[in-house]
């Protein structure tokens, strides 16, 4: 028998340590999705205002007037998920932790995405068609892909940000209509 003291592993920080870095895996996941995500949405909304015949000729002039601001965004976001890809790489790599006022932020950003393309939405095809439009279910995404962070409070922090922004939207699209055009937004019940 040995007298000499057995190296003692801490348990607690050994788990910690592979949860961050299952975390930072995670989030490198549903970044690159992101980033996919919008590169392909470029895609499809320059395939829509460019390819002759697809819309009509009206909706095509209003979507080729609004093509660089759209691909604007959607390339700045894309670029955007890109660079946090490489940092959480950098973090991974690393083996540090990322600062839980940067992951707040990050999900307020991107949850701030949708709502800037309904603004543009509107724009576009006006008030009622832009509540109705894409643009509105890339809130349902980023509700989705925030269970990809493995943090509860985000994912709820999420949803509030979605739901927050969005009813300020109508607030601010809806608000200004006369009480004659409110009332005829939608003239039977959606039910």
């Amino acid at each position: 028998m040995s007298d000499a003291p057995g190296k003692i592993l801490d348990w607690g920080r050994i788990y910690q340590d592979l949860l961050t870095t299952e975390i930072l895996r995670s989030e490198r996941r549903r970044v690159t999705i992101l980033a996919g995500l919008f590169a392909f949405a470029a895609c499809v909304y320059s395939f829509f205002a460019y390819m002759p015949g697809i819309l009509a000729p009206e909706f095509r002039v209003r979507f080729q007037a609004q093509w660089p601001w759209i691909i604007s965004v959607y390339g700045a976001v894309a670029a955007y998920e890109w660079a946090l890809r490489a940092g959480i790489g950098w973090l991974i790599e690393h083996r540090r932790q990322p600062y839980v006022a940067v992951r707040f932020l990050s999900a307020f950003l991107e949850t701030s995405i949708p709502t800037a393309l309904l603004f543009m939405a509107v724009s576009l095809m006006g008030p009622r068609d832009a509540l109705g439009s894409p643009a509105f279910l890339l809130y349902f995404f980023f509700i989705l892909l925030s269970i990809l962070r493995l943090d509860v409070r985000l994912c709820l922090f999420t949803g509030l940000v979605a739901a927050v922004e969005h009813f300020i939207f109508m607030s601010v699209v809806i608000g200004p209509l006369e009480p004659e055009l409110r009332a005829s937004f939608w003239p039977t019940p959606v039910f």
